[in-house]
């Protein structure tokens, strides 16, 4: 999936919903729907392309400097303002671009997927929906809430998550920090609202 993905799908700066190398975009007449930017081949719909970044560190090969390399080349995408329903990329080597042809939206709240992406995937952060009322020990709660304990290395990133309100008070994580070589999260600080 991740060769489908490279091969196929991704561009220098975002990614297609369908590959060119599709059924329908090889018919004659080509249908009008397959050049849409949120489901065609000429983009994708704003959320898909962190998705494909989550996909990418936890397929079987998951690989976190793969994953970070791709959410990197999307971040130009961000000077475009709030996310919309899509971004279209025409060809190749052109830079993704915030569309409105058709009846893309300027703005739609799937961007948050890229939220979801770092919370989730980087900082390993995935509380339950409803975080346990029999949960006396803060720091035990958000222990649970780090999937796997957040071990593994993120494609040798550093970084800090400051300021993130969770179930059991405010937080702070870390990645690549402390002792460990292994670029696991690690909770760097804790304020429970207790």
């Amino acid at each position: 999936m991740s060769l489908f993905f490279h091969d196929e799908l991704r561009t220098p700066s975002w990614t297609r919903a369908l590959s060119l190398y599709d059924e329908l975009n090889l018919k004659v007449p080509r249908p009008r729907s397959i050049l849409r930017p949120d489901h065609g081949i000429t983009g994708a719909f704003d959320a898909w392309a962190a998705l494909a970044v989550e996909a990418l560190a936890y397929n079987d090969e998951g690989d976190w400097d793969e994953a970070l390399e791709v959410l990197r080349s999307m971040a130009a995408a961000t000077q475009d303002g709030p996310f919309g329903q899509a971004h279209e990329v025409t060809e190749m080597t052109q830079s993704a671009f915030k569309t409105t042809r058709g009846f893309t939206r300027f703005a739609a709240d799937n961007g948050g997927s890229f939220g979801e992406v770092i919370l989730r995937g980087v900082f390993a952060y995935n509380p339950p929906f409803l975080a346990p009322v029999e949960e006396t020990k803060a720091f035990k709660g958000l222990e649970r809430a780090i999937q796997d304990g957040g071990q593994g290395a993120r494609g040798g990133l550093f970084a800090t998550l400051e300021g993130l309100r969770t179930p059991w008070g405010m937080a702070s994580l870390e990645i690549g920090g402390g002792e460990e070589e292994s670029g696991g999260v690690q909770i760097k600080d804790l304020k429970s609202y207790t």
